[in-house]
């Protein structure tokens, strides 16, 4: 599963709303029977081949994912678990205790893997690493402040090549405009398709290159829910 790649939004694509992509989780996993962790497992599978493709032989050696509590931080735990055991070195930053059943499985079956999990701080994020930002999905709808807001700017500021999960940590994913705070990331990996906020030429300086992964949704909920990018 590796995805199609593209840096700008084309008018042929089929774009989704936060609503939409609510609505193609919940179809999948309550009318088709899809459990919830196995669509996670295949955004891991594929964000982590992704990362693999594009990470030099020093970034495999200094990969740091920093995970919220959610279910995109989920998807950094178990991502964390491909890029290990293809042999990458891994480090997790935490910011907040993983709180949806899938992220706690997956934090756990991380930490069992002995890779390293550690609360977040700005000075672990070394020159050279490849950081992960597994923050936010497509669900917020608040401004980020606080603690949240500085440990985004401190990643911005770095001089490491990031790599989101889904969306950009702060990009509002109807509008494409920072909810106060952006992570600015060099590549995008984005899961069942491009959000509508993307099509924002204002999102386009957040997202980088963006990369599509499938993660086995039923084509029809796609279709359903989906509408074109024109």
């Amino acid at each position: 599963m590796h995805g199609t790649m593209c840096n700008k939004v084309n008018n042929h694509q089929t774009v989704f709303s936060r609503d939409g992509l609510r609505t193609i989780d919940s179809d999948a996993v309550e009318y088709y029977g899809l459990p919830s962790i196995v669509l996670m497992e295949n955004a891991a599978r594929g964000a982590a081949a992704c990362v693999l493709n594009v990470a030099d032989d020093a970034q495999r050696q200094n990969v740091i994912i920093i995970c919220g509590c959610g279910n995109n931080g989920g998807d950094g735990y178990a991502v964390a678990r491909y890029l290990a055991n293809d042999g990458c070195v891994v480090s997790i930053l935490q910011i907040g205790k993983p709180k949806t059943n899938d992220a706690i499985l997956n934090a756990t079956v991380a930490e069992k893997m002995g890779i390293p999990i550690s609360p977040w701080t700005p000075n672990t994020l070394k020159p050279g690493a490849l950081v992960i930002d597994a923050l936010f999905g497509t669900g917020l709808d608040r401004t980020i402040e606080g603690d949240i807001a500085d440990a985004i700017h401190a990643i911005n500021e770095s001089s490491s090549c990031r790599i989101s999960l889904d969306i950009p940590s702060g990009l509002d994913c109807d509008s494409g405009f920072p909810l106060g705070c952006c992570i600015k990331a060099t590549m995008t990996v984005t899961f069942v398709g491009i959000k509508v906020g993307f099509l924002n030429s204002t999102a386009e300086q957040y997202l980088g290159t963006v990369k599509i992964v499938d993660i086995g949704c039923p084509a029809c909920l796609l279709n359903t829910y989906g509408f074109s990018a024109t």
